[in-house]
């Protein structure tokens, strides 16, 4: 955890993709092709407590969904945001999954 914090603070020292690799061996980001219509790649994001990353702001949790489906998906554009309340933490903070559908091209 202390190295995510390191990487997530030290902004571009190691770059987005080395991030996005830390936080999918965190097991808090994973990118699948999409099944449903009208969206080509899904993001799931989990919540993710990180001095440099906070996944309950959505500008952060973006960036890194775009950053993570751009290598597979050009110019790849949001066509639907979804969060899902998975418990609680020990003292009583909400923590979510979050998915996002891209679709690629113009």
């Amino acid at each position: 955890m202390a190295l995510v914090a390191l990487c997530g603070m030290m902004t571009g020292c190691a770059g987005a993709t080395s991030f996005n690799a830390i936080l999918e061996a965190e097991n808090a980001l994973r990118v699948e092709r999409s099944q449903k219509p009208g969206s080509d790649f899904v993001v799931t994001l989990r919540t993710l407590f990180d001095p440099g990353y906070n996944s309950a702001n959505r500008s952060d949790r973006l960036k890194v969904a775009k950053s993570a489906v751009e290598p597979s998906c050009p110019n790849a554009r949001i066509v639907r945001e979804d969060q899902f309340k998975t418990g609680e933490t020990l003292i009583g903070v909400d923590r979510f999954v979050y998915t996002i559908e891209f679709k690629c091209g113009s």
